[in-house]
């Protein structure tokens, strides 16, 4: 088998202080919905289409968030322009917070999800500001990206993770172009793909056929990644609730597919090239450590109709979203990340790439 090599891991730049600032106010803007509101409802009740002037309200406020610094472009990056973005997302954090809280959970976060690609890409920002822990899919520690359960608090927090998940997956498998649009922020957000095999791992031993509250984490996960590889055909004709099966399909092609992708040339994705296939041509970083391509198509605005000043950098994003959410602060040093496998393994083991998928899903 002719390999080929590279993509290495590039390690994340340091935090800026002014982020690490930002948890100290957050603590103070933290979830403080009961329990009860937050739980998962069945899949088989039927939806509240309630748009409440509640609702409208806080997506007001969050949309038309702003820094109280005015952006001069004459000053470095971190003096003037992350100073904006900053105070906008303390603005955004704070709304977001008191919008569920209370027994109007599910129809603020309905609304709010709903409300993606309607109003313009600075909407858009503020959109993923407002709780970038929540907005965005991750890719580190043991749940994927999910708070954890270790206080109240956060787990508060992680009931409005999965609820907003939910409602995403709705929104996103009934509305092609706010799947496009998001997967497009996704990439340029630049965490989720770094650790394919972390995530996939997570996936395996979390994401079940019943939809109870994590199934929504994970579906979520899932769609992003069958679109990130071609794979949309799995996201027609299936209910929100049974998407577990179509995973399970996708996780068997990946097995037999995965040293054979490659980054497409014209998108932000990757494709099955079956000429390289055909010749046993397979990329080492993926038998090895099940590492994707990099892309060539990079991303260099988190939307593509930008507009008005500069965006936040991916970098700091990603900082707000560990230390800016007060909950679970994440260690953003990718090179020192653990490498998983892609299936579980026992405590010791090391990963064993796709020849060790083929031995377990029965290919040769």
């Amino acid at each position: 088998m002719k390999c080929m090599t590279g993509n290495r891991i590039v390690k994340c730049s340091r935090l800026t202080l002014m982020i690490s600032a930002v948890t100290v106010v957050g603590l103070t803007n933290n979830v403080r919905a009961s329990d009860m509101s937050s739980r998962v409802q069945p899949a088989e009740q039927k939806q509240s289409e309630v748009i409440t002037p509640e609702a409208h309200k806080f997506w007001t406020v969050i949309r038309n968030a702003k820094g109280k610094r005015s952006v001069n472009f004459d000053e470095s990056y971190e003096e003037s322009l992350g100073e904006f973005w900053l105070e906008t997302h303390m603005v955004a954090f704070a709304t977001f917070s008191k919008m569920v809280d209370g027994p109007n959970r599910r129809e603020n976060l309905k609304y709010f999800v709903e409300q993606f690609g309607k109003h313009g890409p600075q909407a858009d920002m503020r959109w993923l500001l407002a709780r970038p822990g929540t907005t965005l899919s991750q890719s580190t520690g043991d749940d994927g990206g999910l708070y954890g359960v270790s206080s109240v608090r956060s787990r508060k927090a992680r009931d409005v993770q999965v609820l907003f998940a939910e409602l995403q997956v709705r929104h996103i498998l009934s509305d092609r172009e706010a799947l496009e649009r998001y997967y497009h922020a996704v990439v340029w957000y630049g965490s989720f793909f770094r650790f394919f095999a972390h995530n996939i791992g997570v996936m395996q031993q979390k994401f079940s056929e019943k939809p109870d509250a994590e199934y929504w984490w994970y579906a979520r996960n899932f769609v992003v990644f069958a679109h990130a590889t071609g794979r949309d055909d799995l996201l027609r004709d299936v209910k929100p609730e049974k998407l577990h099966a179509r995973y399970i399909k996708w996780i068997h092609w990946i097995a037999s597919n995965g040293p054979y992708f490659r980054a497409s040339q014209s998108e932000s994705r990757w494709y099955l090239d079956e000429g390289e296939k055909k010749r046993q041509e397979g990329y080492l970083p993926f038998v090895s450590r099940s590492r994707l391509p990099k892309l060539i198509k990079q991303p260099s605005k988190p939307f593509p109709d930008w507009t008005g000043p500069p965006a936040l950098r991916p970098k700091d994003l990603r900082q707000l979203a560990s230390t800016g959410s007060p909950i679970n602060k994440v260690n953003w040093e990718f090179a020192s990340q653990p490498v998983f496998p892609i299936l579980p393994l026992t405590s010791g083991q090391r990963g064993i790439g796709v020849r060790g998928l083929d031995l377990l899903f029965g290919f040769r």
